[in-house]
């Protein structure tokens, strides 16, 4: 005798012979296993396309601040004024809202790529006393002849 049982996705054959006892084979159906490899494939493809065209892609590199070149902070003396360190300089990006004898001069480089280079962060700090430079701090070295005043 033969029977044939269908349960959901699976087909059971039952096979009874006489008073032999019942043998039972199971059969996938394969194409459900075969769309669930399929969409498995299909999805690491994906995931491994978007990962290696990540290098592919152009990021821009992103300048903040005042590029300060090292020549011109070599031109600062004791005694400038205020007026003549803008004409060096220029204007700096933050003045301190409590004390305007404090300029800061801020430069911040954010790679847009590893490959370019690492990020970076310049600052320079001036600080007057009335109208007069005073001092000066900051990732710049300053030049021999900073303690000697213009006048001279």
């Amino acid at each position: 005798m033969l029977s044939r049982i269908v349960l959901g996705q699976r087909i059971i054959i039952v096979l009874s012979v006489y008073s032999a006892a019942p043998v039972t084979i199971i059969k996938h159906n394969w194409t459900s296993s075969r769309m669930k490899l399929y969409r498995i494939t299909i999805l690491l493809t994906a995931v491994l396309f978007s990962t290696a065209c990540s290098n592919w892609i152009y990021r821009i590199d992103v300048p903040q601040g005042n590029f300060l070149d090292e020549r011109d902070v070599k031109k600062l003396r004791i005694n400038m004024t205020k007026e003549q360190v803008i004409y060096v300089l220029g204007h700096p990006v933050v003045e301190d809202s409590f004390d305007n004898d404090t300029w800061y001069y801020v430069y911040d480089m954010k790679r847009g790529m590893e490959k370019r280079g690492k990020d970076f962060q310049k600052q320079l700090i001036l600080n007057f006393d009335g109208n007069s430079l005073v001092s000066v701090e900051g990732d710049f070295e300053m030049s021999e002849d900073f303690n000697t005043p213009l006048d001279e």
